[in-house]
């Protein structure tokens, strides 16, 4: 996948994707987590988040989060969770606010200090 990257500011990368990349999609560089802004279609310029407060990402409906709470990504779930999975899932932020055990969506601060 060919990819092309810039960077706008400290907190939006222009991304180029070799295929399309959802609203809100978590992308994954090397080991860091970005958000996309907006839809990326396959070979355009697109804004991608490194840090920000994101609501509505996908998280397990089996866990509970709280405030503050180390997050990490599961890419082969697609979600965030608390989980690193000895080191398999990688460190993406903070839980920007709780979230119950029923919850699907919780609120991530991405990539702020673990």
């Amino acid at each position: 996948m060919a990819v092309a990257l810039k960077y706008d500011n400290d907190d939006k990368l222009l991304y180029t994707p070799g295929g399309a990349v959802a609203n809100k999609a978590v992308v994954q560089l090397n080991d860091q987590c970005f958000i996309a802004a907006a839809a990326i279609a396959a070979g355009e310029e697109g804004v991608i988040m490194r840090r920000g407060t994101f609501s509505g990402v996908a998280k397990p409906t089996d866990e509970a989060w709280t405030l503050n709470e180390a997050l990490y990504w599961d890419v082969s779930a697609s979600e965030f969770t608390i989980d690193d999975d000895t080191g398999n899932n990688k460190y993406a932020g903070r839980a920007g606010a709780a979230a119950d055990t029923a919850a699907a969506t919780g609120t991530i601060v991405l990539n702020t200090p673990l």
